[in-house]
């Protein structure tokens, strides 16, 4: 499997059919961007730490994970809240990797 010149994001918007669900998937990946503390390794993917306003962080961690499954993404995420913070974990397969690293990028301009 070659490594696709897409990130995450991309792959993620170009399965997505419906214009509301995009600008659903945009506006939730902002908020974990906004709100990322920290990032670490774990086995076969990464986990990063978040905080903010519960609500805001919790409706768009609940948004990415439903988007992830009716896409058929190739990785699983989950999340959990821990006090005031919450643990976004991302896993794949060793061919999955790139885009578990790509996950939280800014989507690059693509030239339609």
């Amino acid at each position: 499997m070659s490594p696709s010149p897409r990130n995450h994001a991309q792959q993620l918007m170009a399965s997505l059919q419906d214009p509301k669900e995009i600008e659903k998937l945009r506006g939730a990946l902002l908020v974990v961007r906004h709100c990322l503390v920290h990032t670490r390794t774990v086995a076969n993917g990464l986990d990063f730490l978040l905080n903010g306003t519960s609500e805001e962080v919790r409706e768009a961690l609940r948004t990415l994970k439903d988007l992830e499954r009716r896409a058929d993404c190739p990785l699983s995420i989950d999340y959990v809240q821990l006090g005031e913070y919450f643990l976004l974990r991302v896993v794949g397969t060793t061919e999955c990797q790139d885009l578990i690293l790509s996950f939280l990028a800014e989507p690059r301009p693509t030239n339609a």
